[in-house]
């Protein structure tokens, strides 16, 4: 999840995976603005939190 370190609806997706016991990584672009730049590059949005499910099987 790509996220910010005020945003609301990162701090919910957060507590319900960890509820959920569902692993994630969390990304903060606050502190990449490589992470950022390529964030609105690929989804064309400048908001967070985003959250890209990539489920490899383990």
């Amino acid at each position: 999840m790509k996220s910010h370190a005020s945003c609301l609806y990162g701090v919910m997706l957060k507590h319900f995976l960890s509820a959920q016991r569902i692993p994630f990584r969390e990304m903060n672009v606050e502190y990449d603005p490589f992470l950022m730049q390529k964030l609105v590059i690929t989804t064309r949005q400048m908001g967070v939190s985003q959250t890209e499910v990539n489920h490899n099987g383990s």
